[in-house]
C-alpha cells in the first residue's frame, strides 16, 4: 500500500498535525515521562500501522518536514519502506528500538539520530519498558510514499529486550529511577558496574511484587543496613509515585525493629530529599491512638494478624516478663501498625523485611512470615521481598530467610 509522503514523513506512518499543544496525555503523566516537546494527539488515524498506540506533534511543515512522535511503552510501528525520499530520526527521550531488514537492532536513547535512506526496509518504536520519543524530519519529494508492510512481530519484538543484556537494563531502570552513577565509587568503576547490573539488570524486575512495594521494601532494608543508597532510593521512591506520608511510614514501621538510632539516621536523609523537593516539613501526622487507648488498640492490632494466640501469649507470659508484653502490644503494634498512610499488608512486608535484614532474627522472622500469610502476603510475595534485599543484605541473610518462608508456607 503507498501514501503520499505527507503522510509518511511522522515516524513511519503518523499523519495530520496534531493539536496536542503542550499539554501531556494523563498516560504520560502518570508514567512521568518528561520530553521538551509538545506530546501531540493519540495517532489514531494510522493505528493500523502500529502495534500500541502513538502520539504526533506537528511541528514545521515549511520546507523541511519536522514532527515529534511518541510512542508508548511497546509500541512499534510496522515494517515498512519510504520511496523516493529518505528520513532522519533524532532521538529526543526515552528508549527506543530501530531496525534494518537484515541487520542487528539498534538501541536508540536522547542524542541518538538515526539517517534511513530510500529503499531501506525497516520499524522503530519503543522498548518494551520504556516511553519513546524522537523527531522525524523529512524533505518532501514529488511521488514520494510510503509503502507499508508486515507488523514486527513479537517473537522479533521480544527477542530484543532478552537480549539487551544486563548493562542496558540496569541502565534503563536507573534512568527510570532517577538513580544517578554514585560518585563515591569513581574510583572503583568495575565494583560500581557490577554492583548496578546486578542491581538494577537483574534484581529490580524479578519476583511478584510491584514497583511500589519493591521501593518500600528497599527503602526499609536500607534502612536496617545503614545503606549508604537510601538517599538514591527514597527519591526513587517519589519517582515512582510514592507519597512523602508513605515514605515517612516506612521508618515509623521499622523502628521497632531496628531500633531509633537507624530510623532517625534515616529521617535524615529523608528530610533532605523532601527539602530538595520543596516538601514542607514537619509532614501531617498519621497517628491515631491515645496514651489512654494504645494498649488496647496495640493488643487489637496484634490480633489482625496473629489472632487470639495474643491472649495466650500475654496470659502467660512470667509476672517479671509482662511489661515487654506490653511494650510489644502498645509500642510496636499500638503506636505503630494503627498509623493511617500505609495498609496492614503493607506494614507486615516491611516488618518482615527488616527482620530478615537484620538476621539472627529466626523465631522472630518465622512468626511474620506466618503473619504475612495471614494478612495475604503470599509465599511469591515474601520471596520477591527477599530477592530485592538480596543486594543489601548479602547471601547467607537471604537464604535463611528463604528457608524460613518456605517452612512457613507449608
Amino acid at each position: 500500500m503507498a501514501i503520499t509522503m505527507a503522510a509518511a514523513f511522522m515516524l513511519g506512518g503518523v499523519a495530520g498535525g496534531g493539536t496536542g499543544g503542550n499539554q501531556r496525555g494523563a498516560a504520560m503523566n502518570a508514567t512521568g515521562f518528561e520530553q521538551i516537546f509538545p506530546l501531540g494527539e493519540k495517532n489514531d488515524a494510522y493505528a493500523q500501522y502500529f502495534v500500541g498506540r502513538s502520539y504526533l506533534k506537528a511541528l514545521a511543515a515549511d520546507g523541511a518536514s519536522i514532527s515529534n512522535v511518541t510512542f508508548e511503552p511497546g509500541c512499534r510501528n510496522h515494517w515498512h519502506i519510504h520511496r523516493k525520499a529518505g528520513q532522519i530520526l533524532l532521538c529526543t527521550a526515552g528508549l527506543g528500538w530501530y531496525q534494518e531488514e537484515g541487520k542487528p537492532a539498534r538501541r536508540l536513547s536522547p542524542g541518538g539520530v538515526v539517517n534511513i535512506p530510500e529503499g531501506v526496509k525497516h520499524w522503530h518504536g519503543a522498548t518494551k519498558d520504556d516511553w519513546f520519543s524522537h523527531l522525524s524530519v523529512t524533505v518532501p519529494a514529488e511521488g514520494a510514499t510510503t509503502d507499508w508492510l508486515e507488523p514486527v512481530s513479537d517473537e522479533i519484538y521480544l527477542k530484543l529486550a532478552a537480549n539487551a543484556g544486563r548493562a542496558d537494563k540496569s541502565k534503563n531502570t536507573m534512568r527510570k529511577l532517577g538513580i544517578g552513577e554514585n560518585s563515591s565509587l569513581a574510583s572503583f568503576p568495575e565494583f560500581a558496574a557490577i554492583k548496578n547490573r546486578f542491581l538494577y539488570g537483574e534484581v529490580w524486575d524479578r519476583g511478584s511484587i510491584d514497583d511500589r512495594s519493591r521501593s518500600l521494601v528497599t527503602i526499609a532494608v536500607l534502612i536496617a543496613v545503614e545503606g549508604t543508597d537510601l538517599e538514591d532510593q527514597l527519591r526513587a521512591g517519589l519517582k515512582i509515585g510514592l507519597l512523602p506520608s508513605e515514605l515517612q511510614e516506612v521508618f515509623h514501621q521499622a523502628a521497632p525493629y531496628v531500633g531509633f538510632p537507624k530510623a532517625e539516621k534515616g529521617l535524615v536523609a529523608l528530610g533532605r530529599v523532601l527539602q530538595d523537593e520543596g516538601i514542607g516539613l514537619p509532614l501531617a501526622g498519621n497517628a491515631t491512638v491515645t496514651e489512654e487507648n494504645r494498649l488496647d488498640r496495640g493488643i487489637a492490632a496484634q490480633k489482625a494478624v496473629f489472632g487470639e494466640v495474643i491472649d495466650a501469649m500475654r496470659a502467660n507470659a512470667p509476672a517479671d516478663l509482662k511489661f515487654m508484653q506490653d511494650y510489644l502490644s502498645a509500642y510496636c503494634f499500638g503506636d505503630t501498625y494503627t498509623r493511617e498512610g500505609l495498609d496492614l499488608k503493607t506494614r507486615e512486608l516491611i516488618t518482615f523485611s527488616c527482620l530478615a535484614a537484620l538476621g539472627d532474627c529466626a523465631g522472630q522472622l518465622k512468626s511474620h512470615a506466618a503473619g504475612n500469610l495471614a494478612v495475604g502476603n503470599g509465599r511469591e510475595i515474601l520471596l520477591g521481598a527477599l530477592n530485592q534485599g538480596l543486594p543489601y543484605i548479602g547471601f547467607p541473610r537471604t537464604l535463611n530467610a528463604m528457608a524460613v518462608v518456605n517452612e512457613v508456607a507449608k
